[in-house]
């Protein structure tokens, strides 16, 4: 449990407030027809592009204002859009680490709409598009990637728009779950400032922050300048401060219930500190030949071990005290289940992370009616994490020489030779180092940087009866990624080297307690020999232009105003992903065997630069027509309005995909039965040349496979949708 302690100030009253973070009571949310009533002037609201259309209060949109995101106290992006009710599990987020570097990584989150999966949902800021994140993560074996909930400044919020349901029509195929729009406080008057600190129980983690808002009227109250800005500094949350995280193996928390003993509880990891070795032939193939020490089998189909001299079947004593060779590979599911590795012992659940958010805007109203409007925004993110070092991949060959200085099945005469030792032939015999986790050289320490740049402006007004606004966008996302972990070549010439500088793997763990640590660890001047320095450098680009009119009383029919708007929009987007020469096949490891892997970081699949472009083109149309209204008093029938809307997107490459819609939601009559709740319908067709209907248009980059993508000129690896669709 977090508890925080806030301090506020407003024009200088000041206020202190400690809550703990929990579940709170609250009103129901605001719908899109509250909103067209509580503000001073015609908006627009997420799910129609009408100003001030009637049809708001029909559209499935939930609304957070500036009471309910108090409420959540949220102090970053992932805070607020998790306490959206409607959000489903965010997998895309700082504590996923499955594909190491090759993972999106750092100050990260999103968001999950309806549990329809990460970048389903089209996330928009003031009404218009947020450039994505560079790094993608991997769900259900597809890659995905999406905006980063926490470049949004938390206190500038006015109001969170959340329409729960598909709006490929309005905004685009990538809207298939719905859209989140964050409309921030573009004129705002006064300065207010807060301060919050909070600790987390059991554990040494401090999360502090300082925010403010200001802003300041001029010109006979023509013009504003706003700016929003906060920083939060978090200390890392270590997995072994808490009970429920503190070892990997979790089955003592189910003691005493029907999953007591269940090995799926066990989540330590079989790669150990505790080496596993292979007898290899002078070609390096495996052989089955028979070893023993003073008639004591030491190999079991050309397979040994490292283990305690306390744990059972030893075949000879090992060179280090409390240690023995036994002859098999490791049981870890019964006699040597106590050498897994605990990998929460060093892992990090929260990293360390400093976050700015600055945003500012600027308006001017002229004479004419006619509104200038810009805005700029910055975020960076600075993060440091930790977890367990890595393991070298089933392609990543590790051998140790016959004349390896360490080799315990080495030449005769050699330090290390096991004695009494037969079926080894004088010159000795070279070993395979398989499932070892090289401990000694501590943790992988991840570092990266996050900076988000966004730049917009624009005109909006009235012309010829015609609500219209016009903007051009530029916005810039980079990470960096890096960290320092072990070179494949390097540790290979380590393990090979013949003197005392070289690597010893047959050392073991800590015979008291072999699943944590190694109390017999290699120098450090020989561990810096194989450490190196990796990263990657990504970024994202989104320039756009938009003009879009609107008219919400084009003409009137008995049940209202009929309402109409139309745009054009052009997007230029940019991915660029530049790996380390490590990881991109610049240097490759290979071998002693000649066998070789295009990655030369020890547990990281090689993934080649990538890059490209794509051009989006698109043009909307709507209608709002309200069919019934309440005073027309229709029998069952409270209110019936229809909206008619139509997309089409041309991307470079790919044929103009359509997305034409209707809706006519009905509101039920107060004293008419549910059953007869108006009626809405929908239902898609597929264009001539497909068969599959539109989905999100999401980001296929690398996430740790080996599959190469290319940038054809006619096929942008910014996943270029190859299919029309049409939704009626």
């Amino acid at each position: 449990m977090k508890t925080t302690i806030r301090i506020a100030s407003l024009l200088g009253s000041i206020s202190l407030l400690a809550t703990a973070t929990a579940a709170m009571a609250q009103d129901a949310p605001q719908t899109a027809a509250d909103v067209q009533e509580d503000s001073t002037e015609e908006v627009v609201v997420i799910g129609s592009q009408i100003k001030g259309a009637d049809v708001a209060g029909a559209l499935p949109v939930t609304i957070l204002n500036e009471d309910d995101i108090a409420a959540t106290a949220a102090t970053s992006g992932d805070d607020l859009f998790r306490s959206i009710p409607q959000a489903g599990d965010v997998a895309f987020n700082e504590s996923r680490d499955a594909g190491g570097i090759n993972d999106a990584r750092g100050d990260t989150a999103s968001i999950n709409l309806r549990a329809l999966g990460t970048g389903n949902t089209l996330v928009l800021l003031n009404g218009r598009r947020m450039v994505l994140h560079p790094g993608t993560q991997s769900e259900n074996l597809v890659p995905v990637q999406s905006v980063n909930t926490n470049t949004i400044p938390v206190l500038g919020v006015r109001r969170v728009e959340v329409l729960l349901d598909g709006a490929a029509a309005i905004y685009g195929s990538d809207a298939v779950a719905g859209v989140i729009n964050t409309v921030l406080k573009d004129n705002f008057r006064g300065l207010r400032t807060t301060a919050e600190i909070g600790f987390t129980e059991d554990s040494g983690q401090v999360e502090a922050e300082f925010a403010f808002e200001a802003g300041h009227r001029f010109n006979g109250g023509k013009s504003n300048i706003s700016l929003f800005g906060s920083y939060n500094h978090r200390d890392p949350l270590y997995a072994r401060e808490r009970r429920n995280s503190r070892s990997a193996d979790l089955r003592p928390l189910v003691e005493g219930t029907p999953f007591a003993g269940d090995s799926d509880f066990d989540n330590t990891s079989v790669d150990s500190i505790w080496g596993e070795f292979r007898r290899l032939s002078t070609s390096f193939a495996p052989v089955t030949t028979a070893t023993s020490v003073n008639g004591t089998a030491l190999t079991t189909s050309g397979v040994f071990h490292i283990q305690p001299a306390t744990n059972a079947s030893c075949a000879a004593p090992g060179t280090y005290a409390g240690t023995c060779w036994d002859n098999s590979s490791l049981s870890t599911l019964s006699t040597d289940n106590n050498l897994k590795y605990d990998i929460n012992d060093v892992r990090t659940i929260q990293g360390r992370n400093d976050r700015i958010n600055l945003f500012g805007f600027f308006n001017h109203e002229f004479d004419s009616g006619l509104e200038f409007f810009a805005e700029a925004g910055w975020y960076r993110a600075d993060y440091q994490s930790q977890r367990e070092q890595d393991t070298a991949l089933a392609s990543q060959r590790l051998i140790i020489p016959a004349n390896g200085f360490y080799n315990p099945l080495g030449p005769v005469g050699s330090a290390y030779r096991i004695p009494g030792l037969t079926g080894v032939v004088t010159g000795g015999v070279p070993l395979e180092l398989i499932d070892y986790r090289p401990v000694d050289a501590g943790p992988l320490v991840v570092n990266v940087r996050n900076d988000t740049t966004r730049f917009l402006a624009g005109f909006r007004g009235e012309v010829l009866g015609f609500d219209f606004d016009s903007a051009a966008l530029y916005s810039r996302a980079r990470t960096a990624d890096s960290m320092r972990t072990v070179s494949m070549t390097k540790f290979q010439e380590a393990l090979s080297r013949l003197d005392s500088s070289a690597y010893n793997p047959f050392n073991g763990g800590d015979p008291l307690n072999p699943g944590r640590y190694d109390s017999t660890p290699n120098p450090q001047s020989v561990i810096d020999g194989f450490m190196v320095n990796i990263g990657r450098v990504s970024t994202t680009e989104l320039a756009m232009g938009d003009f879009k009119v609107s008219k919400n009383d084009l003409f009137t029919l008995p049940g209202g105003r009929v309402g109409m708007a139309a745009g054009v929009e052009f997007r230029h987007e940019t991915f660029a992903d530049d790996r380390d020469d490590r990881l991109d096949g610049t240097i490759v490891f290979t071998a002693l065997d000649g066998s070789s892997n295009g990655s030369d970081t020890m547990g990281a699949s090689p993934t080649p630069d990538s890059g490209g472009t794509r051009d989006t083109i698109s043009g909307f149309l709507e209608f709002a027509v309200p069919l019934v209204a309440p005073d027309m008093n229709v029998p069952l029938i409270h209110s019936l309005d229809l909206q008619l809307a139509g997309r089409v997107e041309s991307y470079r490459g790919s044929a103009p995909s359509r997305s034409p819609r209707s809706r006519h939601p009905g509101i039920p009559s107060p004293t008419s039965s549910s059953a007869a709740a108006g009626r809405r319908a929908s239902a898609r067709r597929t264009c001539r040349s497909c068969s599959k209907t539109a989905s999100s248009a999401r980001t296929p980059a690398p996430t740790g496979s080996s599959a190469r993508r290319t940038s054809a000129p006619d096929a942008s690896p910014i996943s270029t949708p190859a299919r029309a669709a049409r939704a009626w």
